[in-house]
């Protein structure tokens, strides 16, 4: 009786790991749908560690009935909530539902946080495997009738995080695409793999037409390498040349192939990463005539930035109103993340003002979900205004205090706020206040009197100090102490 107690237990032992479950404990009580409804109520918890830890829980039961309320969870979260949803619904793969892997390849490419994209993308690696969710991806990053260009580069970055070298031909071969924000994706890629065809790709294009091209090359070999030979051929030819005298070998050899695990990228200092920043502002009736006296001090602030980041970026968020009937022309008008940062500069001196204000929340979505940032950057977003968010359809401020929260939780994102009192009344005041402290930005204010900006962050306010330039922009990248 013994023995074939044994040879049972054999079987089911078996069985399960066939059926991609871990066996049961021996005498533990078989998760019920009971229990799963209960944990499934806890996630309305108020507590935020609760609600995690029971869909962490839920994920643990290895229950396909557990979906459906983690789907939900995610679908009705903030940030850390989604984030813990994606995990769980990862620990049910055992299960193998076919829509799973569609699910997560949607969260990966749509979701607005990237620490939460690149959850999913490695969900689906560990779902599909690598050659699989490689396959994904790249069609995702060629599909250019059903994806937007905001997915299809992030559809570059995954296929490199989810294939390592493996992706290095596809990267290599999106290094030539005609769309610059594919190309740019590539190349911040073949930055992280320390193979020499990669190498001699961004080599080659530093000798691209297309200076955006251009950068992003030299942005990876510099981040490789730790070498700041700009654009010095010679130099990098000569440091390309040493490689094998150095170590003899290729970094990794050319037809290498990486185990079953993802891959991990490269250590390097933080302060060599290039340089982001998105200005959301109001271009409002109300914001007319403070705006010239505004932008004067912001401009500065830009022009101090460039004098001191080779290597910067920024993208302009325009916002009015909601209300079409207030908007005159746009709710949103965007210019895309650029390094002609003379450009920008124009754009803001010659903004044009008119119309309800309201979309501030809206902008700040779009600053994080629209434009399309170098994912190896240290990204800002500064909004600036004078009136409060309005919405008919959510609770527009709690929106905005939540996305600046979760993006600095999850994505290391910092959201400076500039208040400038107007007509619009100076109850907005504590709008822009909250805004910043959700997160870890700061938070300023334009002093009309003085004309100079004041940190309304700052231990000690000095409404008559005049911060200068340089001291503002070291602090727009320099994450507020709570």
């Amino acid at each position: 009786m013994r023995l074939l107690f044994s040879v049972f237990l054999k079987f089911i032992f078996t069985l399960t790991l066939a059926c991609g479950e871990e066996p049961p404990a021996i005498g533990a009580r078989p998760v019920s749908l009971a229990d799963v409804a209960r944990l499934a109520a806890r996630l309305k918890d108020a507590d935020l560690g609760k609600s995690i830890a029971a869909a962490k829980e839920l994920g643990d039961t290895r229950q396909p009935s557990a979906s459906k309320p983690l789907i939900n969870f995610y679908t009705d979260g903030d940030g850390e909530r989604r984030m813990a949803a994606v995990k769980a619904l990862g620990a049910l793969t055992a299960w193998r539902d076919p829509k799973k892997a569609d699910g997560f390849l949607t969260i990966a490419l749509d979701d607005i946080s990237f620490a939460i994209r690149r959850q999913a993308a490695t969900e689906l690696f560990q779902l599909e495997g690598i050659d699989a969710a490689l396959k994904r991806f790249i069609l995702a990053t060629n599909d250019t009738k059903a994806r937007s260009l905001v997915e299809r580069n992030r559809a570059v970055h995954h296929a490199a995080a989810v294939g390592g070298i493996r992706a290095a031909q596809f990267l290599r071969e999106s290094l030539h695409s005609t769309e610059n924000e594919i190309a740019i994706a590539a190349a911040e890629e073949l930055g992280e793999i320390r193979e020499f065809t990669c190498l001699d790709a961004l080599l080659k294009a530093l000798t691209s037409d297309r200076d955006e091209i251009k950068l992003a090359a030299l942005t990876a070999l510099e981040r490789q390498s730790g070498k700041r030979f700009r654009y010095d051929l010679v130099k990098w030819a000569e440091w390309r040349a040493s490689l094998r005298d150095d170590h003899g070998k290729e970094l990794v050899p050319a037809n290498a192939v990486d185990s079953q695990t993802a891959p991990k990228s490269l250590d390097y200092a933080r302060e060599l990463w290039p340089v982001e920043i998105v200005i959301c502002f109001d271009t409002t009736g109300s914001f007319l005539h403070v705006w010239p006296s505004v932008e004067h001090s912001v401009t500065a602030v830009v022009r101090e930035l460039q004098r001191t980041e080779s290597n910067m970026r920024i993208g302009l968020v325009r916002y009015r109103a909601l209300d079409p009937r207030a908007t005159l022309r746009y709710t949103l008008q965007p210019s895309p993340l650029t390094g002609d940062v003379d450009c920008i500069k124009k754009e803001l001196t010659v903004a044009s003002f008119g119309g309800g204000s309201g979309a501030l929340h809206t902008a700040l979505r779009f600053a994080l979900n629209g434009m399309i940032w170098r994912e190896h950057s240290r990204k800002v977003i500064v909004i600036i205004g004078d009136d409060s968010p309005v919405s008919a359809v959510e609770d527009p401020l709690a929106v905005a205090t939540q996305l600046a929260h979760d993006a600095a939780v999850l994505d290391g994102i910092q959201v400076n706020t500039l208040y400038a009192k107007t007509t619009a009344g100076e109850e907005n005041r504590q709008t822009y206040r909250r805004i910043a402290f959700s997160g870890v930005g700061r938070f300023y204010e334009y002093n009309k009197g003085e004309q100079h900006l004041v940190e309304m962050s700052a231990e000690k306010v000095d409404v008559k100090f005049n911060e200068l330039p340089a001291e503002t922009a070291r602090k727009w990248f320099t994450p507020r102490d709570k």
